[in-house]
């Protein structure tokens, strides 16, 4: 049940063996676990994950999708994978509208913990501590993608709080 005023945001830990998603409401400063899983993909099948994110879309009604940036890996075969899984989930999600928000793994480690360099327990406390969800969610890619919507929303809000003064005098970012 969606409250008024609250915005869904869905997270995607994209990988090649699992997707974990994440859903939460955010309404102010009020955030609350939705639902939280796994997409297991096929080897080199992009269709079946992006069909299940349909499905997830059509039930939560996000308005915006948040994925982890692909970041280099010293596996080129398997960054490309990822690469090709996340463009699928993207297109996907820009084909129903969604605003998509890409986040790096070092912003959402400094979002939630207020250190970029933070490990990935770190990390997952604050999931708990911020949203509390169901004691027995234990996929790690679940987690991951909750910390992602968490943090891609915060990106997202203070992107949102930045323009540029196109004026001649300042021409600097100011705040709205």
């Amino acid at each position: 049940m969606t409250l008024k005023n609250e915005k869904i945001i869905i997270g995607i830990d994209p990988g090649t063996k699992r997707i974990g998603f994440g859903v939460v409401a955010i309404a102010g400063k009020h955030i609350r676990f939705l639902d939280a899983g796994l997409l297991k993909p096929k080897k080199q099948d992009f269709l079946t994950p992006a069909k299940e994110l349909v499905g997830l879309l059509k039930k939560h009604r996000p308005e915006t999708l948040c994925i982890e940036k692909v970041y280099f890996s010293k596996n080129v075969r398997s960054a490309i994978s990822v690469s090709e899984i996340k463009g699928a989930l993207t297109l996907e999600a820009e084909n129903q509208g969604l605003e998509i928000v890409e986040i790096s793994p070092t912003e959402v480690k400094s979002a939630l913990t207020g250190y970029g360099q933070a490990d990935k327990t770190s990390v997952r406390k604050m999931v708990f501590k911020i949203i509390a969800p169901p004691k027995n969610l234990f996929s790690r890619d679940a987690i991951d993608a909750l910390a992602i919507a968490i943090a891609g929303e915060m990106k997202n809000k203070s992107e949102k709080l930045l323009t540029i003064d196109k004026s001649p005098i300042f021409g600097k970012k100011t705040f709205n």
